[in-house]
């Protein structure tokens, strides 16, 4: 068992407990509480996935208020036995409260080696391309690009990742309408991480810490 709690300069807290191979091997369950105390808005999330060598499915019920209906998240991927490089995807949102289905996206992947290539479309419209490469040993580059239904332009992200040492590791990216995201991520201790993160575009620039703690 698991206990950890997040604490941000946006002032929301999270507090959450995990299980792992307890009723089952491959079996994962958490519970995560969410609360930001300028609105009183509480979260409470059930996280519950199970994987093998060959499949990850995943169903979480997420409730964004303690008395409403939750809405339900289901995941799964699996591998093809003929070509193991090859993976194939879907995920299904489902809202309780008005009966419906609001989301719902498939994937095709491909992953050798050090690259790692996934097409996906949601809702039978937008489709979304990623690559990701490891470029070194402590190097990672990636890109996005999203072209949504009805639109005339793509949208892209540009991201990198650079891992100074066992303690520091260093992200940034930058997207097509100029903005620019930094983040300096430091682990304190084995149960203790701290990040510091920037973002800076369009005549507004956002500054945030995060505090990560487990037991």
């Amino acid at each position: 068992r698991v206990h950890g709690e997040k604490w941000s300069t946006n002032c929301v807290l999270e507090s959450g407990v995990s299980m792992e191979d307890k009723a089952a091997k491959g079996l994962k369950n958490s519970l995560d509480f969410t609360f930001e105390p300028n609105s009183g808005k509480k979260v409470l999330k059930n996280k519950n996935s199970f994987k093998t060598n060959s499949f990850n499915g995943s169903l979480d019920l997420e409730f964004p208020s303690l008395n409403m209906k939750p809405l339900i998240y289901s995941s799964f991927v699996f591998g093809c036995p003929p070509h193991p490089s090859c993976l194939v995807g879907g995920e299904v949102s489902y809202d309780t409260m008005r009966n419906r289905v609001s989301k719902f996206r498939y994937s095709l992947a491909y992953i050798k080696n050090d690259f790692c290539a996934n097409l996906s479309f949601a809702n039978h419209r937008d489709v979304e391309l990623s690559l990701h490469q490891k470029l070194r040993d402590k190097f990672e580059a990636g890109v996005s690009v999203n072209y949504p239904y009805g639109s005339d332009s793509m949208n892209f992200t540009v991201g990198t990742r650079y891992i100074v040492d066992n303690k520091v590791d260093i992200k940034a990216r930058l997207d097509n309408q100029g903005k620019v995201g930094l983040a300096y991520c430091l682990k304190l201790s084995k149960n203790a991480k701290a990040t510091l993160g920037a973002q800076l575009g369009q005549g507004k620039h956002d500054v945030g810490l995060a505090m990560d703690f487990s037991c």
